[in-house]
């Protein structure tokens, strides 16, 4: 377990060496290669914060006897990471620190009003970034809208020819059906008057036996 926190160390300690480098590069450069180094210490304060994540994780597995000890060093490591972030914000606003202890409370002034001028440019651009995301999901949805109706409309389309289709056949079977009724009576009719020709057949056969 130790084992494995004294790497978490080496990793954090190297990780920081990189990021106080780049710190420095921001301070000296401008432009594209400036906004390079930035992009770079963002990247590795992430990987950072997630390293001490996982130093805490494995601290409160430890012993008893080891655990306050790296407890102890751990503070210290997130104590140091805070004073490194100080030092980013203070490169990105392009303040230098000798000047900054030259100048005193001045510059201290300076540094909260530029401060708070990217704190609202960082507001902003999060905001933008959440509106740009609303609009696309606006835009989403309409799409996702005008389909549905153009799919129910294609869909009432073929229930109604579905319908006129079963009217027709509905028609044509009851017309069928009157016709073989027709036949019946026809039939019976037929049959009726047959029964009447025998009998008067019969009858005239009859009369003329008789006679």
């Amino acid at each position: 377990m130790t084992t494995l926190i004294e790497s978490y160390e080496q990793q954090y300690s190297n990780l920081t060496a990189d990021i106080t480098y780049n710190v420095g590069r921001i301070s000296n450069t401008s432009g594209a290669e400036k906004q390079k180094h930035v992009r770079q210490v963002d990247k590795m304060f992430d990987e950072v914060t997630e390293l001490l994540e996982q130093m805490d994780l494995e601290v409160k597995d430890l012993a008893p006897s080891n655990k306050q000890k790296y407890q102890t060093r751990v503070k210290s490591y997130k104590a140091e990471l805070k004073k490194l972030q100080t030092d980013y914000k203070r490169a990105k606003l392009g303040i230098n620190s000798s000047r900054d202890e030259l100048l005193g409370d001045d510059t201290h002034d300076s540094e909260d009003q530029r401060q708070r001028l990217l704190d609202n440019t960082e507001n902003l651009d999060r905001s933008t970034r959440r509106l740009d995301h609303g609009y696309r999901v606006a835009l989403e949805t309409e799409q996702i809208g005008a389909q549905l109706m153009e799919d129910l409309h294609h869909q009432r389309q073929t229930i109604n020819r579905s319908r006129g289709r079963d009217c027709t056949e509905q028609t044509v079977i009851s017309v069928c059906w009157c016709n073989i009724d027709n036949c019946g009576q026809l039939s019976y009719i037929l049959y009726g008057e047959e029964e009447i020709l025998i009998s008067t057949v019969l009858e005239d056969h009859d009369l003329s036996s008789y006679m």
